[in-house]
């Protein structure tokens, strides 16, 4: 039970974290669910529901989110399993478990769970005037979309969910608990969940996490960048970008403290 006596707030969003929880738990820490974020499906239908016609028009559909896949699959399903041509990228592992639990064959898979990888594995592929669609959230950013387009793809962003804020976010709760050192470490999976953290808990907010000594853990590069840019170190990184291996690298860092 290596996270014995270790309270670990988890700032994803509810239904994303049961896996999380119960790994936490299993070894022996407490998880404490402060979701930064919820995610719905996308209000720009018309664009959304076009793209899904058009399926038949594009060579290659990249998933880089299992969120990705899941509002994607909501909104299109019969229609896609018509589109039966397309060929099929996804971002990580897990992101290719649920397309491949749906039935739907992954063409491809970078080894590191990154947008810069997926870019550098189509590199090679002549994707040069392939039409490619990207499921996308409010939020994804343009690495994607700006590195394929380097390569000569069409390639077509379209909104199927979207990331806002948690309305039911217990700041004062989540502060109190960190202001009386009961927090030992705080889980971040992505760069609008450390974002909507700052925006939900307000100005003061970075000053108290680097005067409490609380670890900060970062799923990914891209997520670790967007906390160190607050000025915040980031204690904790998995080598490999799921769940099961961020748990593993909270034990070891415990474990260090304990025999530092």
């Amino acid at each position: 039970m290596e996270l014995q006596g270790r309270n670990i707030v988890i700032t994803r969003a509810a239904k994303q974290a049961q896996g999380l929880i119960r790994n936490i738990e299993l070894n022996g820490g407490h998880a404490w669910p402060f979701p930064t974020l919820v995610i719905k499906a996308t209000d720009k239908t018309d664009e959304r529901n076009l793209a899904i016609k058009q399926l038949k028009q594009y060579h290659w559909i990249i998933f880089s989110s299992e969120n990705a896949v899941k509002y994607f699959w909501a909104a299109a399903q019969d229609d896609f399993f018509s589109a039966y041509k397309n060929k099929i990228a996804a971002v990580g592992s897990k992101t290719a478990e649920v397309l491949d639990k749906l039935g739907i064959r992954v063409d491809l898979v970078p080894k590191k769970f990154s947008a810069k990888a997926l870019v550098e594995a189509f590199n090679g592929k002549r994707i040069k005037g392939k039409n490619i669609l990207l499921p996308v959230s409010n939020l994804t950013g343009n690495e994607l979309t700006d590195g394929l387009s380097s390569l000569g793809a069409n390639v077509h962003p379209v909104e199927f969910y979207q990331t806002i804020p948690n309305p039911d976010f217990n700041s004062s709760r989540l502060k109190l608990l960190i202001e009386r050192g009961r927090v030992h470490c705080i889980t971040f999976f992505s760069p609008s969940s450390f974002h909507f953290m700052l925006q939900l808990m307000g100005d003061s907010f970075l000053d108290t996490l680097n005067k409490s000594g609380v670890a900060i853990a970062a799923i990914g590069p891209t997520t670790a960048k967007a906390i160190k840019e607050s000025g915040l170190t980031v204690d904790i990184q998995p080598e490999k970008s799921t769940a099961e291996k961020m748990v593993q690298a909270i034990i070891a860092y415990f474990r260090g403290k304990d025999h530092g």
